[in-house]
């Protein structure tokens, strides 16, 4: 599944999801973000994958974050409940 895809409904689908064992995939720099972006956004992935060993949770969760920091985008409760553990540190923040 694309990293484009419909956030909320990829969501969904890895809300739903068995958990299973899985190596943490090689996330592409996107066109669109500089090397210090894509550095950042990859960390906050690898951060989440190592807590939850599932793939497109971790590629879902860390894109959640990026579009909060970056554009300052707005989630439900529920959401923001789900991926506060891993809100990056101040001092690491590229988006301050």
């Amino acid at each position: 599944m694309s990293e484009y895809s419909n956030t909320s409904r990829n969501f969904e689908q890895a809300s739903n999801t068995e958990n299973k064992e899985m190596f943490p995939v090689h996330i592409q720099k996107r066109n669109n973000e500089t090397s210090k972006q894509f550095e950042f956004r990859r960390r906050i992935y690898d951060k989440i994958f190592n807590d939850i060993k599932e793939e497109e949770k971790a590629l879902i969760y860390s894109n959640i974050w990026i579009n909060i920091l970056s554009l300052g985008c707005t989630y439900p409760k529920e959401v923001m409940n789900l991926i506060e553990k891993y809100r990056p540190s101040e001092e690491n923040n590229i988006y301050k």
